[in-house]
């Protein structure tokens, strides 16, 4: 299966194509496919993106599995909780790094913004 992506570029005003090859045995129909491929890409741009960006996921050298995974849901937990934060405009990288430096803040995050539930746009089920 071929896609041709049409994108355009943050604060840029040219558009970029690119071409993407998949392989598939599937036997659906081409909507049903380039559905899978949009959710698949969204999946990956709000919840490994958000990971990779905010924890630097991607640099993580752990090769324990049971490591790599408890780590995986720490992160997970942590950001979800950042999300909650609605009380400055930091970004959530910065959100999270404030935590680290500021004692109060990550009580302020712990006791205060784990204790909201979680709107259903915000969470993850990954």
């Amino acid at each position: 299966m071929t896609i041709e992506t049409i994108r355009s570029v943050a604060h840029s005003y040219e558009a970029q194509a690119d071409i993407r090859y998949y392989l598939t045995s599937c036997d659906d129909a081409p909507e049903v496919l380039i559905q899978a491929v949009h959710r698949h890409w969204a999946i990956e741009n709000s919840l490994h993106g958000v990971l990779d960006v905010t924890f630097r996921e991607d640099d993580a050298r752990s090769r324990d599995k049971v490591a790599t995974r408890s780590f995986a849901l720490l992160r997970k937990m942590a950001l979800n909780i950042v999300r909650k934060d609605k009380s400055n405009q930091f970004s959530l990288r910065g959100r999270r790094q404030n935590a680290g430096w500021n004692n109060d803040y990550m009580a302020h995050l712990l006791f205060e913004c784990a204790k909201k539930p979680m709107s259903a746009e915000n969470s993850f089920n990954a």
